[in-house]
Order: C-alpha cells, then structure tokens, then sequence
C-alpha cells in the first residue's frame, strides 16, 4: 500500500483526499496545510496534521500544490531519498533547477510527475490517440482575466508536445492591444519539423470564457468544447470518452512499476524554454 502526503492549501487538499479515497491502494498518511477554514462544520475529513518535514519523511509520495511550500533543498534531498512527488499545480523551477532535478531523478529512479490537465482531459486523451502526424490543432480561448492566460499556455503546451513529441522548431506570435486597454488579443502558432502546428487565439477580457480544440489529421477531424467537455468527431463513431488514463492512476503505475511519469521534469523543461520562447515574441511584437 502506498502511503501518501498532501501539502498545499486545505481547500485543495480536500479536493485530492476525495480523488484518492476512491484507490484501494492507497492510504492517506496526512497534511501539511495552508490557511484555515472558518467554520468546523466545513471540515468533511479528518486527516492528520503534520510539519512539512514530518510528513515527507512519513510518507511514500507526495502530492504537492506549489513548490515554493517546500524548501528548494528538502525537495532535492526528498527526491534523493525516492519519496515520489506528484505537482498538482506547476512549480516555478529554472532551467538550471529543472536539469539539476532531472539528473538526480535519473540516480536516484524516483517519479516525479507534473500535473497535464489538458492531456488527461478524457475527450482529448482519446482524440490524441485518435490522432496521427503531421496533425493540426487549433484552439479558440475567451478568458475574463489576464491571470488565467499563463496557466492556459501551460495546458496547451504541454499537451501539445505529449502529441508532437517533439520540440517546435518555430514559433511565431503576435499581439495586439486596443489603445484604449479594452481588450488584448495574442496569436500564437508553433511548427514542427513534420508540418505539425499548433494556431492559438487567446482575447482578454471578456464577460464569457470559450475554450475550443479543433484538431485536424489524417485519421479524424475532432471538434472540441474544453468548458462542457463535448467532442464531435467527422469520423469516430465510437464512445472515444472511454478507455482512457487517469492522471492519479498514471502516477501510481508509475511509482509501482518503477517507470518515468507520462509527464515529468524533461517535458516540464520543454514547456519551460518555449512558453519562454513564446513570451520573448510576444513582447518583441509588442514593441
């Protein structure tokens, strides 16, 4: 049975303790919380209180809500002493923290994995099986805040390198502000050496939020609603919402089986150096 630690905030905390009630296998150890919550009736589960060293040294793996929570150093002696860390929200590492990490990952065959929500959305898992190279995906976003907008470009990325394999080989952006700051629109499109392509469309503010996939290949055309999780397919006839991976699950077959994460550190750089990439150009055009 493998023993787990949760650290992060309590209302999120909470969320993941109901996910992962639900695996047999697993036994929630504790956590280490932040912030309280004003009523004791709020509280639906009774899980042990720990310091972030105590829980960490107790417990098999982790499930971390932000990095800066633990100590650069202690997350660096944990993954020597394999305590396996699941990142439900993205770190913040450098790239010469990022390769620091990959190499002690390496020596030590511990699994560190970071969260792909996007990829392990079930209509888009099974669409990125249904889809073949050179493939391309178009995506639509309205969103109300400019906050939202870096964690959209993290869900995209990294889905879109689980289904190029590959870094982009170009990358283009533009971006336009209307004078007055009512809204801001960015165009974004990555290549790929095999004619792949990614076009994505992002405007802020706006009252209502969109969010649509619209991907193109030689096996299928998928159109996806990413809001009401709705897919529709020109092809497909199946059920493509089955048959798919859970992200906890894929974490634990993971540690298990002593293989590396479907997303971990090496994909994490990747995305790094070309959201990085991306927001150089995107400043560049703003000029």
């Amino acid at each position: 049975m493998l023993s787990i630690g949760l650290i992060g905030k309590i209302t999120s905390i909470e969320k993941q303790i109901e996910k992962l009630s639900k695996y047999p296998d697993i036994r929630i150890h504790g956590k280490s919380s932040v912030g309280t919550k004003h009523e004791p009736s709020e509280y639906r589960f009774s899980i042990p209180e720990y310091n972030r060293i105590e829980l960490i040294e107790r417990s098999d793996a982790i499930f971390l809500e932000d990095s800066a929570l633990v100590p650069y150093s202690l997350l660096k002696d944990s993954i020597k002493r394999r305590k396996h860390i699941f990142f439900s929200e993205y770190p913040d590492f450098s790239e010469e923290q990022s390769l620091e990490l990959i190499k002690l990952i390496d020596e030590a065959g511990t699994v560190v994995q970071i969260k792909n929500p996007l990829y392990f959305n079930s209509i888009v898992q099974c669409m990125a099986k249904k889809t073949s190279q050179p493939f391309y995906l178009a995506a639509e976003i309205i969103l109300p805040t400019e906050e939202q907008y870096g964690q959209i470009l993290w869900d995209i990325v990294l889905l879109l390198l689980k289904m190029g394999q590959a870094v982009p080989k170009k990358n283009k952006a533009l971006n336009i502000s209307h004078r007055s700051k009512k809204y801001n629109f960015r165009n974004i499109r990555l290549e790929f050496t095999d004619s792949s392509a990614l076009e994505m469309n992002i405007t802020y503010p706006a009252e209502n939020k969109k969010f649509t996939l619209k991907v193109v290949s030689g096996e299928d055309i998928f159109d996806m609603n990413i809001i009401s999780n709705q897919v529709h397919s020109k092809l497909s006839t199946a059920n493509i919402k089955t048959d798919f991976i859970k992200e906890y699950e894929s974490f634990f077959k993971s540690v298990i089986k002593k293989q590396p994460p479907l997303t971990g550190i090496n994909e994490y750089l990747t995305a790094l150096r070309t959201i990085q990439d991306i927001r150089s150009k995107i400043n560049d055009a703003s000029t």
